[in-house]
Order: C-alpha cells, then sequence, then structure tokens
C-alpha cells in the first residue's frame, strides 16, 4: 500500500499570516496541559488513526476503530505543519519561524493536544506517519460506497433495494477505470449490493482494488462460495456482516430465508477462527431487549463492534410501518452499558459531523456507485438533486469537483440562503 502525502507548502508570508490570525481565536479550551521539559525531542502518537484526509480545508482523522475525527481549520494546519516538519522539535522550529515565541509555541501545541487527548499524546520515539489522502481545498469524498449488484439471497423485510425485478450488476472495466482516477485521493472503498459476492467478476476485482484502496464488505454471510469468502477472509481487512437477532427463528422470520441465522454465524465464526475482524450491523426496532440481546450474542461471538441502524422506510420496509422511538438515546444507551464488553457505534457514522444539508456526509466524505453506474450523494435511495454523475462520464475531472452538486442541493433544499439543515428525505 504506497503512502500518499499531499500537503501543500505556501509561502512564508501566508503562513506567517495565517497562523498571527488563527492562533489568536478562541477555539480553544480553557485548560490545556503542561508539557515536559523535554517536550520538544518528542512525537505526536498517531497509532489510533489509520488515516487523514485532506476535505478542503480541513483534515478528518479516520481511527482504528472506523469512527472519524473532524479536525477545525486551526488544527488542521497545525496537522500540517507537523506532517512537514515530522517532529515536535521542527514544529516547534517552524513556529517559532513564523513569527511565535517560544511560549506561545509550546501552549499552541499543548492546547491541541488536550483538545484532542482521546486520540492524541505524545511520545519519545518516532512514529511513522499514517497515510495522508484527499487533496487541501479539494472536495475528494473519504470513501465510495459501492453496489456491485443488486442481486441477493436475502428478502429482509427492511431493505432499500426492494424486490428485485430486473438484476443489474456494474460494468467490471468501467468500473476500475473510474476508481483508478482516485487512487491517493480517495483511500476507502466498502463493497455491497444486494449481496458483494454475487458480482461475476468479484474475486477479479478485490485483486484490482487492494493494490491500492482499503477495502470493506458488507455482506449476509450467507452461502458464501469457498473461493469467495476465502477472498473476503484473507484480505484481512473488516467484514461488516448483517445480523438482526440472537436467534435463528426471529433472524430467519426478518430474513425472510430459513437457515440465514445458521449460515451467517458460522461465516462470523470461520473469519474469527482465522484471525480477521468482523464487524456486525444490526438494526433498532423499538424493542431495546432485543436490540441488547443481539448485542451481547455478537460480543459471545467475539464480534469486534457492533453498528446499530436505523430503518428507512423505503423499499421492502414501506409497508412494513417500521418505527425506532428514542433511536439515538437507545444507541447512545447501549454504548454505555456496553462500554467494557464490546464497542457500538451508529452505522451512520457521519451524522455527528453534518458536511451535507441533509445534516450527514451524504455527497461529501461519502459518494455511493449505484449497480447501474450512477453515482449518488447517498446509497440509499435515487433523488435527482443528489446525483453527481455516472461512472461512464467523462472527463472524469468534472466529477472530482463535486462543487456543482452541492450548490445544486442546497437550491433544492432550500438550504442555499444559509439555513442550516433539512431532514433527511429517505427519514421522514
Amino acid at each position: 500500500m504506497p503512502r500518499w502525502n499531499t500537503v501543500q507548502h505556501h509561502s512564508a508570508n501566508y503562513q506567517k499570516q495565517k497562523l498571527a490570525t488563527e492562533f489568536s481565536v478562541p477555539i480553544w479550551s480553557q485548560g490545556y496541559i503542561i508539557l515536559q521539559s523535554r517536550w520538544s525531542v518528542m512525537y505526536f502518537d498517531l497509532s489510533k488513526f489509520a488515516l487523514f484526509h485532506w476535505y478542503k480545508e480541513q483534515i478528518y482523522g479516520t481511527l482504528i476503530s472506523g469512527e472519524i475525527v473532524r479536525f477545525n481549520v486551526v488544527e488542521s494546519y497545525l496537522l500540517e505543519l507537523y506532517f512537514e516538519s515530522d517532529s515536535c522539535s521542527n514544529l516547534r522550529s517552524k513556529l517559532i519561524s513564523l513569527g511565535l515565541t517560544a511560549n506561545e509555541t509550546e501552549k499552541f501545541i499543548a492546547k491541541f493536544l488536550n483538545n484532542n487527548e482521546n486520540f492524541l499524546s505524545l511520545q519519545d520515539c518516532a512514529y511513522s506517519l499514517p497515510m495522508i489522502t484527499g487533496e487541501k481545498g479539494k472536495s475528494y469524498p473519504l470513501e465510495f460506497h459501492v453496489s456491485l449488484t443488486n442481486k441477493c439471497f436475502l428478502k429482509c423485510k427492511h431493505c432499500y433495494k426492494g424486490d428485485i425485478l430486473k438484476p443489474k450488476e456494474l460494468d467490471f472495466n468501467k468500473l476500475v477505470d473510474f476508481l483508478n482516477h482516485f487512487i491517493g485521493k480517495v483511500p476507502l472503498i466498502t463493497l455491497s449490493g444486494g449481496e458483494p459476492t454475487l458480482y461475476r467478476h468479484f474475486n477479479e476485482l478485490i485483486d484490482e482494488l487492494s493494490k491500492n484502496f482499503l477495502i470493506s464488505f458488507s455482506t449476509s454471510g450467507f452461502k458464501i462460495a469457498p473461493k469467495k469468502g476465502n477472498a473476503l477472509i484473507e484480505l484481512g481487512r473488516n467484514v461488516q456482516v448483517s445480523l438482526y437477532y440472537d436467534n435463528p427463528l426471529e433472524h430467519d422470520s426478518f430474513t425472510q430465508v430459513k437457515g440465514s441465522f445458521k449460515s451467517t454465524t458460522n461465516f462470523i465464526r470461520s473469519c474469527i477462527a482465522r484471525g480477521h475482524q468482523v464487524s456486525v450491523t444490526t438494526l433498532f426496532q423499538n424493542d431495546t431487549k432485543k436490540l441488547y440481546d443481539t448485542i451481547a450474542y455478537c460480543a459471545q461471538l467475539g464480534v469486534s463492534n457492533v453498528a446499530v441502524g436505523e430503518i428507512t422506510n423505503i423499499g421492502r420496509a414501506s409497508n412494513q410501518h417500521f418505527y425506532a422511538k428514542d433511536f439515538t438515546r437507545v444507541v447512545n444507551n447501549a454504548k454505555r452499558d456496553f462500554e467494557n464488553i464490546i464497542p457500538i457505534y451508529f452505522e451512520e457514522q457521519g451524522e455527528n459531523l453534518q458536511l451535507s444539508c441533509l445534516g450527514c456526509i451524504a455527497g461529501t466524505l461519502l459518494w455511493s456507485i449505484f449497480e447501474d453506474g450512477d453515482i449518488y450523494g447517498c446509497g440509499i435511495g435515487k433523488i435527482d438533486y443528489m446525483k453527481i454523475g455516472t461512472i461512464n462520464e467523462l472527463p472524469i475531472e468534472q466529477i472530482s469537483d463535486n462543487s456543482s452538486f452541492l450548490e445544486r442541493m442546497q437550491i433544492a433544499t432550500g438550504t442555499s440562503n444559509g439555513s442550516n439543515r433539512v431532514q433527511c428525505p429517505f427519514k421522514k
């Protein structure tokens, strides 16, 4: 896996003016840690981060756990200087050369560390920088969510794909050509469907993409052919498996396929037995006890973490009248109650970032490619104002700069006049 670094250098005068302005902005917390006298020979401990990604003027850090941390403009600038310096000593010298006193420099770095104490600390040995992707000032997404096919073994009651009348799958060559344009810019790809392992070129695609991207999979774990199952497992990154209940009766009823619980849990056990991480995606269906039972069962299986999703009433769910009352409160309580047992996350990690006018990361850090090649801001469904383009569109540079898409989405939702957010159209 190559290491990409897109940090850009500015003129000394620009840096000095920028730092003098931003350092005076009162964004820091009131207290800050006092550095040891030997702090300048130390390094940032970045071991909790898998990568850093530039989106416009800010850096977004993806933790090993999968959570996304947003650094504000000032913090992003300091990280940019550190990436260039590669040690606190060199960072200190650079800050002083830009107009700060030694005392101001120490306070500046100390406050940065204090604000991010859950993710960053100091250490006395050099630590290789994580991958750095994106491009400062540009709007490259952090992740592509790719629906390889709409074909699936299961008929889950909540599936937003609905009943499949005509099987579809992505053109292999067009997909690879499109994704290759983003090497070094977009680091993450999640392959899903339908069931991604039903894609005819699945193994070939894994071989091609794993050279330049970090690949995750979203699978049912049901009836996976041994060869494709090995490709999933041996790639060694995160496998996301859907498991809706802790027992076969309710799980099979929800997927509407008998034996799905046994097949899925056997696949989970197989992955874990071979030393690989498995994340489980489940749903809150307005029954806290059943959610807790499912989480406890996942912990018993040895699952790494559980992501809890909220059902959107489209597709097959449109006639099911699903409603998850107090979803956010229940999931937050589960995170607290299982804190020392198994990590719990919201399935939609980006809601806390609220980058788009829909209050999530649709069309910003996340782009979704449908099985017909269309690219939308969200993978749940197609709404005209959320369309970014297609993988067939040339030149691809027109898609790379998605500023026109974001403007179009703001106009369509009535947020172009400075309004904050509108309700997600899939959650009304």
